[in-house]
């Protein structure tokens, strides 16, 4: 019971830091769009410019599949969305983390936490890969540093996850660490939540 409680404490503070990134990012938006709407700025090209992109910026930082607040705190009512958020951070980590040394098993854990199409892409990378992964001695481990839900159901979920990569291989001297955001969607298959579809954004 008391990891369940520090689980969900876990994902409401995740929720409330996600809820305050939009509204930040809503807030100098509409500060943006009066500023487009004066006169100064108006006859200013180069100024209006950069407002302009200013808002493109702050458009992106909304998590992908987020429509508004509300709509987060209505999905996260879903008696599913803790279990549906704790399959997607487990299971996208054993998906995108992998090891030249032990790469029989991680195609096999692949096969255990993918469903459908996904199945069938993921275990076939890995193997187009092999010898490749092998060669280079390449080394990925991934972890989760965000996520939420943006929709759940009895059988389906959908989690934006952002991630951190770290990757090693013999051909450069210092592991590369990559930062990226992907959508992941989950089935339910039975008693067990599945990968079934990956989006990735840089």
């Amino acid at each position: 019971m008391k990891k369940r409680d520090k689980r969900i404490r876990k994902i409401e503070e995740e929720i409330a830091a996600l809820e305050e990134r939009i509204a930040s990012a809503e807030r100098e938006r509409e500060r943006n769009d009066l500023l487009l709407c004066s006169e100064e700025v108006y006859r200013d090209g180069e100024k209006m410019k950069k407002i302009q992109a200013q808002n493109t910026d702050l458009a992106a930082r909304r998590p992908k599949g987020f429509a508004n607040i509300e709509e987060i705190q209505e999905t996260f009512r879903s008696h599913d969305y803790v279990a549906v958020l704790q399959a997607a951070r487990s299971e996208i980590v054993d998906l995108t983390s992998f090891d030249y040394l032990t790469l029989d098993d991680d195609i096999a854990q692949a096969k255990r936490i993918t469903t459908g199409d996904l199945q069938k892409e993921v275990v076939a990378q890995l193997n187009k890969t092999r010898a490749d992964v092998t060669s280079a001695e390449a080394v990925v481990s991934t972890e989760v540093i965000g996520a939420a839900v943006t929709k759940a159901d009895d059988e389906h979920g959908t989690v934006v996850l952002f991630i951190q990569s770290t990757q090693k291989n013999n051909q450069v001297a210092q592991a590369q660490v990559l930062q990226y955001q992907v959508e992941a969607n989950l089935t339910k298959v039975g008693d067990r939540w599945l990968l079934s579809g990956i989006q990735g954004q840089g």
